[in-house]
């Protein structure tokens, strides 16, 4: 069985909001724009960053920040994206592309009137590292896909080798079909397959269901509704899951490296650590528990979009923080492990509009990046305080607790003891509140006067200076 959910209070604690030059404070500077609707962000270890477009395109940041005129490749023809979920989701580069130039692409399309899940290999034009060649396809594996949701869609090659894909329960909603929980189907689970061996691929020697009677062979776990985005930890080869729920719980799950697979996580018998429907579940079987959850609201989510444990150079003061939001939110975290083995989350607040953030990208230097899908726009992410980035503003207010029920703080240099004015405008750009005589470096806001919502704060010193940030007030 699962475990109970944990006690709330270190969470309490650590949104207490004492000031603290160690903590970060997470922020979004725009790298490039003029995308259609992005989903995902790859590298190619050359300094390049690929941006996967829905309709069945890929775009090409070069390392100046300058936009590729021409797309690297261009299947829209061959890609349903009709159905919200559909389209093309995922791209991941082969581990030794600098010298065969493959790359693999999950896409959603229909032939004969069905739709279904395709994972192809493609190969970069000989002499022309910015074009891809269309005709090159070749079809490694491909699956049903009963409805137009839950296509999940991501994809990666882990730390040995060999790729990992994410299918999705197939969709409509609390799995009809019992996806999650059966080893005859590829759909509610991630696979694992060997492409560098076999015909198209093989299947790795000890993936943990061969010779399980009716069991897929390529599938590595199972139980997962709709896993938007997972990735691998560069620095310990963790696996890092996040999990869209059904009407109440969204969750991330960890999975160390060196697990030998076989795990069940739990969809549909279970959303998050609370039972959903165990009509079809296994007696005693053992289901594995995620790391960290969070019940649906409006102020916090209700679409979880999972990202990177941050490994870069540029902003130390994220180093080892698992990275991720939700997309229906807009709100971002942090997710830290402490002393004694527990994974916290810090609260960044919303740092998008609502239904924006589509996905996370790390490029070859572990820094990281996020997407937002209508207004598409790339981002660098970053830590305001300690960043390394020219472009960062150095204005920010940091504030603490994030989401804010009562009463929040809010922490800035403020030298000379400078009086202050702190206006508190709401996302329409109508002035709500404004507090004068601010001196020192921190000001306090009741939140309760708010109603539920995102507030924009602006401080602006006496001697010129002005800092922006965020305020989520929740229910």
């Amino acid at each position: 069985m699962r475990h109970e959910m944990k006690s709330a209070l270190p969470l309490l604690f650590l949104l207490l909001g004492l000031p603290c030059a160690a903590q970060p404070v997470l922020q979004l500077v725009p790298l490039a724009s003029g995308f259609s609707q992005p989903v995902d962000i790859a590298s190619a270890g050359d300094g390049r960053l690929f941006i996967v477009e829905r309709s069945g395109s890929i775009q090409i940041i070069r390392p100046d920040g300058s936009r590729a005129p021409a797309p690297f490749l261009n299947i829209i023809s061959r890609v349903r994206s009709g159905g919200q979920e559909q389209g093309l989701l995922g791209l991941a580069f082969h581990p030794s592309y600098a010298q065969n130039g493959y790359f693999y692409v999950y896409y959603t399309n229909r032939t004969n009137g069905q739709d279904s899940s395709r994972i192809s290999r493609f190969q970069v034009q000989t002499g022309n590292p910015d074009l891809a060649d269309p005709a090159s396809e070749q079809i490694l594996l491909k699956f049903r896909q009963p409805f137009a949701n839950h296509n999940a869609g991501d994809l990666a090659f882990g730390p040995d080798g060999y790729l990992y894909i994410a299918s999705g329960d197939g969709g409509s909603g609390g799995d009809p079909d019992n996806h999650g929980q059966r080893l005859n189907t590829l759909l509610g689970k991630i696979l694992r397959i060997d492409v560098n061996s076999g015909t198209p691929y093989a299947i790795p020697a000890d993936n943990p269901f061969i010779g399980t009677p009716s069991a897929r062979p390529e599938i590595w776990s199972l139980g997962w509704r709709n896993p938007w985005r997972f990735s691998f930890d560069r620095g310990t080869g963790d696996m890092w899951i996040a999990d869209v729920g059904q009407d109440d719980v969204e969750e991330i799950s960890r999975e160390a490296a060196g697990s030998p697979g076989g795990r069940n996580y739990g969809w549909k018998c279970y959303e998050g650590n609370s039972t959903f429907s165990v009509s079809n579940c296994t007696p005693g079987a053992q289901y594995s528990s995620p790391v960290y959850s969070y019940q649906h609201s409006f102020s916090v989510g209700s679409s979880i979009t999972g990202g990177f444990v941050y490994r870069g150079t540029a902003h130390p003061g994220l180093q080892g923080s698992y990275i991720f939001g939700d997309y229906n939110s807009g709100n971002f975290w942090l997710l830290t492990r402490n002393a004694q083995g527990t994974w916290l989350p810090d609260p960044q607040g919303a740092l998008l509009t609502r239904d924006e953030l589509s996905t996370f990208g790390e490029d070859q230097n572990g820094e990281l990046y996020a997407a937002s899908l209508g207004q598409g726009i790339i981002y660098r992410v970053g830590d305001a305080l300690t960043s390394a980035d020219p472009d960062a503003s150095s204005g920010l207010l940091r504030v603490r607790p994030q989401p804010a029920s009562g009463l929040a703080r809010m922490f800035f240099p403020n030298p000379g003891n400078q009086t202050g004015i702190l206006q508190v405008f709401d996302l329409s750009g109508r002035l709500v509140q404004e507090l004068a005589g601010i001196s020192g470096e921190q000001a306090e806001l009741d939140a309760s006067a708010l109603t539920p919502g995102i507030y924009l704060l602006d401080l602006r010193l006496s001697g010129g200076q002005r800092f922006r940030g965020r305020l989520m007030r929740t229910e």
